[in-house]
């Protein structure tokens, strides 16, 4: 398969999968008590699916300008197990089946994790390096854009982690 269209499958993989994660923090965070605890929860986990969201915008949008875009029927295809093990999580919890939130969170810092370093560290931002490689689809200057949003969005993932850390930290405490 050419760079190119690796790249647009790619991007639009990653505009889903933060749609998704955005998808499953709200659809969480709604089920949610209003305890304290689970009050604070529902705060950070909605500050995450909103960023999350803009995260999504702001491929989608860069992809489609510089038509960079490719739809794909099966994500798990260009993303592998984080798109899996996200797809799975959110028909879990769609289903309407109770998963306390010591256990969402501890999955969620997983998934975090794995979108951060193998979806954008492991996955596509090197391949956006690539500029000789990807001359057909985008000059250098566009790609070292587009490079730098995703260096940007992936250190948001990193504070999504932390976050997620800090609930986790207060359910133990309170255990």
């Amino acid at each position: 398969m050419d760079p190119c269209q690796i790249v647009k499958r790619k991007l639009y993989c990653s505009y889903r999968l933060e749609h998704l994660v955005a998808k499953l923090l709200l659809t969480y965070a709604e089920k949610l008590k209003d305890s304290p605890k689970e009050r604070e929860a529902r705060a950070i986990l909605a500050a995450i699916a909103i960023e999350s969201s803009k995260h999504a915008e702001l491929i989608d949008m860069i992809a489609r300008l510089y038509n960079l875009y490719e739809e794909v029927d099966d994500c798990s295809q260009v993303i592998g197990m984080p798109w899996l093990v996200l797809q799975e999580f959110f028909e879990e919890v769609s289903s309407g089946r109770h998963i306390d939130l010591k256990k969402f969170i501890e999955k969620q810092i997983w998934l975090e994790n794995a979108v951060g370093e193998e979806t954008y560290h492991k996955l596509l931002l090197p391949l956006l390096s690539l500029k000789e490689e990807l001359r057909n689809c985008a000059d250098p200057s566009t790609l070292s854009s587009i490079e730098l949003l995703f260096k940007k969005i992936a250190l948001y993932e990193k504070w999504h982690e932390e976050m997620l850390k800090k609930i986790d930290g207060a359910i133990a405490t309170s255990i």
